[in-house]
């Protein structure tokens, strides 16, 4: 019993150890799920205030977009109806463009014409001017010796003056002036000549080194070339230009390839122009009548055939390859050329360095020649001349003096005659008789010797 009571104590004191530690579990338990529950509220708070600030965001967000989209869509039917006209200015330039270029090279044959046309004008002129460049030499020479002989008849006459002088009016013996006016350098007229035969051979080389511009290029030959280049070398063409005339009319790209394929292979004149045509043709010379619209088919082969091509279109990267070699040699041979030609300008720079001096000569004779007539007269000859002007002058004004005191004298005589002759004719008047003193008592007239 007693072991019994025992268990049934332990029993109920493990039953109420229980039970306090369940309680104190429970409240625990309670406190921590009430902290948790207070915990989760204060999350929902937050999380409806996050979601209500997350909503107005969006709506703000939505508007925005929706704002923005309609912008994009205005924005991008204005860069439509943009793109639209820049295709329409586009096509307008292109056409444009493409009158302009037909003017510009319509403009550029009728310059070239204009070019040939004046310089043949010119050559005219030149002749012309060394025709009217000799008469004015001669008629200079003519002038030249008229003034000359002029010079020399008045140089005559002042020296006939001196001599008189000296001889008739001061008694001296007269010595003629030992200048030779008649002096005539022999360097100047050689220099003349050479100057003449110098201008003759310059213009003559003028004449010879001129380019035959008569000369014309056939344009369907060229053509026709231009398009077997493009067919064949299409690989010419630069990346960029191929790229530039995607977007251009076919005459246009045509244009613009074979411009390319010219740059790539050098060509930058007529006269290689022609050289590249004759590797192609027999003849570059246009035919009497140039057909139209050669395309590269049978019957624009059998056309090309028929104006003078020689070669088969497989060899053009043979004929490109020579060509290029020719250009490479012809530059090397213009270089030679252009150093050989520095001594050739020096020559002509001494020609000319001589001619300068033949003229300073004919200038310096022509001077020597006036300043000889100047100095004719010796400088104590003028001296003399001027005292016996200063003399003479002083003579013939004492003598127009003397002149008029005698014309003032003979005056003063005639009126004393006049005067003696009035008082005479007074005092024998019969007037005198009457009066009681009569004038001949107070007055005695003595006659005068001379009379």
């Amino acid at each position: 019993m007693e072991a019994k009571q025992i268990r049934d104590e332990q029993s109920q004191k493990e039953i109420e150890d229980l039970r306090v530690k369940d309680a104190e579990d429970y409240n625990k338990l309670k406190i921590k799920l009430e902290t948790d529950i207070q915990t989760l509220e204060q999350q929902l708070e937050e999380m409806r205030a996050t979601y209500q600030l997350n909503t107005e965001k969006l709506e703000y967000n939505y508007r925005v977009l929706t704002e923005r989209d309609m912008e994009n869509s205005a924005t991008l039917s204005q860069q439509k109806r943009k793109l639209s006209r820049l295709k329409d200015a586009l096509s307008s330039l292109i056409q444009k463009y493409t009158q302009t270029d037909a003017q510009q090279r319509h403009q550029n044959t009728e310059l070239t014409e204009e070019y040939r046309r004046i310089t043949k004008q010119y050559k005219d002129l030149q002749k012309k001017f060394q025709h009217f460049e000799e008469n004015d030499s001669r008629k200079y020479d003519e002038v030249w010796a008229m003034h000359e002989t002029e010079a020399l008849e008045q140089i005559n006459k002042v020296l006939q003056a001196d001599r008189i002088i000296h001889e008739q009016q001061l008694g001296f013996v007269w010595v003629p002036p030992g200048c030779d006016l008649n002096h005539v350098d022999a360097v100047v007229l050689r220099k003349q000549n050479e100057e003449s035969q110098l201008k003759t051979g310059v213009q003559e080389a003028q004449t010879n080194s001129k380019p035959n511009l008569d000369h014309r290029i056939s344009s369907a030959k060229l053509k026709y070339m231009l398009k077997l280049l493009a067919s064949e070398a299409g690989f010419l063409v630069n990346s960029s230009v191929l790229q530039a005339i995607e977007n251009m009319d076919d005459d246009e790209a045509e244009l613009v390839r074979a411009d390319s394929i010219l740059k790539s292979l050098g060509v930058e004149s007529e006269g290689e122009m022609e050289r590249l045509l004759s590797c192609f043709f027999h003849d570059v010379a246009p035919p009497r009548e140039e057909p139209r619209n050669i395309q590269l088919n049978r019957e624009g082969a059998e056309i090309a055939k028929r104006l003078g091509l020689k070669i088969h279109p497989d060899d053009v990267i043979q004929v490109i390859k020579k060509f290029v070699e020719v250009l490479k040699n012809l530059e090397l041979n213009e270089e030679k050329k252009i150093r050989g030609t520095r001594g050739a300008r020096r020559q002509k720079e001494k020609v000319e360095e001589e001619k300068l001096n033949g003229m300073m000569l004919n200038r310096k004779d022509q001077k020597k020649f006036w300043l000889r007539a100047q100095r004719v007269l010796p400088i104590l000859s003028y001296r003399v001349w001027t005292s016996l002007e200063k003399g003479l002058i002083e003579y013939l004004r004492i003598l127009n003096q003397r002149k008029t005191l005698i014309d003032e004298v003979s005056g003063l005589q005639a009126q004393n005659v006049e005067l003696k002759g009035l008082l005479r004719q007074y005092l024998g008047s019969a007037v005198n008789d009457e009066l009681l003193i009569p004038p001949t008592q107070m007055i005695r007239v003595q006659e005068p010797s001379h009379q």
